[in-house]
């Protein structure tokens, strides 16, 4: 099993740390407020990935990389830092700090740094795998993308708007959800835009234009354009080949 130490003096910002890990499916998470602590914790239990700050009280993160180095221990640490300084950055990759992230980091940051960290460590590689892999975290999260989606049909929903509901970078967002649902997000939207304005046509409560408002489409020709695209037919068309298949 994967285990973490997450290491800083800040407890708002140790505790965020923690939940990201945690919402990424790892279960194993130790904490440390300072240095001093921190390496106690690594000498008895020697976890696998350190996660510590660079300025802390008692022992700098800096010098902790330095004496697990001298201490043989097999621990990779990334470095989460506040500081935006080139030393600090530098120093740190010549301990052979595993990365080096600034503050505030969001999950995806996190996680890709942790994959990237055990997809280029063999002795990481034999420990388990993040476990949203297994237990569908990505795909919690295309599903409550998708049930905004259509909650909101309505809305000025973007790749943007959407990232930051889900909490992910817009870039991370639409790679997982290619990924999950086999298309893209700007085809997907429009794809279900059009199936619910498929079926208020046929319903026929609305006039076209108020499908098109309905469905998040402001400029009604734009949205007999996408129809006809998708159908074959204009959304008037559509509706009387519906209304005709009926009688």
């Amino acid at each position: 099993m994967m285990e973490f130490l997450v290491v800083d003096d800040e407890q708002l910002a140790r505790k965020s740390i923690i939940s990201m890990l945690s919402s990424l499916g790892y279960e194993h998470i130790a904490e440390a407020s300072n240095g001093l602590e921190a390496l106690s914790y690594i000498m008895k239990n020697q976890p696998d990935i350190v996660l510590a700050d660079i300025e802390m009280p008692g022992l700098d993160g800096l010098t902790l990389l330095e004496r697990i180095n001298s201490s043989g221990i097999k621990v990779s640490v990334i470095f989460i830092s506040g500081h935006d300084n080139f030393k600090y950055a530098q120093k740190a990759l010549s301990f052979k700090a595993s990365d080096y992230l600034l503050k505030p980091i969001s999950i995806d940051e996190l996680s890709v740094s942790i994959e990237k960290l055990i997809s280029h460590n063999s002795f990481l590689n034999g420990k388990q795998k993040p476990l949203f892999i297994k237990d569908g975290y990505t795909t919690k999260i295309i599903e409550k993308s998708q049930e905004y989606i259509l909650n909101n049909l309505k809305a000025d929903i973007t790749l943007n708007s959407i990232s930051e509901y889900v909490h992910l970078s817009s870039a991370y967002f639409s790679r997982i959800f290619k990924e999950e649902t086999g298309e893209n997000f700007s085809n997907y939207l429009t794809r279900v835009r059009i199936e619910h304005a498929m079926k208020l046509l046929c319903d026929g409560v609305y006039k076209a234009n108020e499908v098109s408002s309905i469905i998040g489409f402001n400029d009604v020709k734009y949205f007999y354009k996408v129809f006809r695209k998708h159908t074959g037919l204009t959304p008037t068309e559509y509706r009387s080949l519906k209304k005709s298949n009926e009688q």
